[in-house]
């Protein structure tokens, strides 16, 4: 479900925004492809946000059984950002002129979904190598999922203090950096899917025997 939701995610953005010419991935957000009154918006919302964010608290909710053997803190955690995701489909922002109308119920909760999303993603993500630290089966994947975390969140906060400064021409593209942001997190997803599929395949093998 984690590797399923990295392949959905990006052919399904690029699926919708090839679909309208006036769209460009450098100064485009991706919500803009699913507010109020953009052509295909609610076939974006369900096919772009609702889908992949369920593959996501399912691939979570997978990866806290797996290492937690229960409904605990990381399983809430990852569930919840996926929730979250999905919730960004659910409530579309509203635009009026290229610009979002920040006082509109609707937008207010897309960015409280947004935000809380990318936040229990996070707390995730870096919660998962205290509760792995003990596996050696599990040593390689978590280190290589903490450092997309840590690029991931380190990233956001560059984007937003000092990237400006150090590439002023991108101040000019937010969706390329917005963009980045989405491929560490879903790296993460897609390394996490690639570990549980490959832990879950000899079982299944050993089973059949």
């Amino acid at each position: 479900m984690g590797m399923a939701a990295f392949v959905w995610f990006w052919v399904a953005l690029a699926g919708f925004a090839a679909l309208r010419p006036d769209y460009s991935h450098a100064h485009k957000a991706v919500s803009e492809l699913g507010v109020i009154g953009a052509p295909n918006a609610l076939a974006w919302n369900l096919v772009g946000f609702i889908v992949p964010g369920v593959l996501l608290a399912l691939c979570g909710a997978c990866l806290a059984n797996e290492v937690d053997g229960g409904r605990k803190i990381l399983w809430c955690l990852l569930v919840m950002a996926g929730v979250g995701f999905t919730l960004t489909g659910i409530f579309p922002a509203e635009m009026n002129d290229g610009d979002p109308v920040m006082q509109a119920p609707l937008t207010m909760l897309h960015v409280v979904a947004v935000m809380l999303s990318s936040l229990f993603w996070m707390l995730g993500a870096l919660l998962l190598p205290w509760r792995t630290r003990r596996s050696s089966t599990w040593s390689s994947s978590t280190r290589l999922a903490v450092m997309l975390a840590v690029l991931s969140v380190g990233g956001s906060l560059l984007n937003i203090i000092l990237l400006p400064v150090l590439l002023p021409q991108l101040q000019f593209m937010p969706g390329i950096t917005q963009r980045i942001g989405f491929a560490f997190c879903l790296a993460w997803y897609l390394v996490i899917g690639v570990r549980l599929y490959r832990h879950a395949a000899p079982m299944v093998i050993t089973n059949k025997t």
